[in-house]
């Protein structure tokens, strides 16, 4: 008599695993104030636009050039997103009045977004890829603790000492 395999029939139980079709995507690995390492071994510098599996250079360099021609290539996309995730590096390192301006743009733009914190951008964007949706990324660097500092003596030059802490 032969001997069969454990089941070998028509309605077999297959497993698809995770990291094999999520390698196909390009995640976010981690970040710094320089750029982006991300899944398929490389570094992004600067600011990032990024989609499942393409990455592009964003000019843009801080929260006040974000606005509805930065955001014009999200609202010509078909399939339409649901979510462009908006990573703005530190929220603490930029003003009330340019953080006001910046999500009234966001919001003329039309476009469905988020905006967070960089890090909490990318584990979002990170995570919404996972569940498959049509999700974009816009990514500012993070913001080192220095650059923060001299973001705020931009903003307030009358500012005579340096925070150590």
């Amino acid at each position: 008599m032969p001997q069969l395999a454990n089941y070998e029939g028509d309605g077999k139980t297959t497993i698809t695993m995770l990291d094999k079709e999520l390698s196909k995507y390009i995640l976010i690995e981690s970040c710094n104030g320089r750029g982006f390492f991300l899944s398929n071994n490389s570094f992004a510098f600067g600011s990032i636009i990024l989609f499942p599996n393409v990455i592009f250079q964003w000019k843009v360099k801080t929260i006040e050039d974000i606005n509805r021609d930065s955001l014009t290539l999200f609202k010509l996309l078909e399939p339409k997103l649901d979510l462009l995730v908006i990573g703005i590096g530190e929220p603490r390192a930029w003003s009330h009045a340019a953080m006001t301006r910046m999500r009234k743009e966001v919001k003329a733009s039309g476009v469905n977004a988020e905006i967070m914190a960089t890090r909490d951008a990318v584990a979002t964007y990170n995570f919404m890829l996972d569940d498959y949706r049509v999700v974009a990324g816009a990514f500012l660097p993070t913001v080192s603790k220095g650059e923060e500092t001299l973001l705020k003596l931009k903003r307030n030059p009358r500012v005579a000492s340096i925070d150590a802490s």
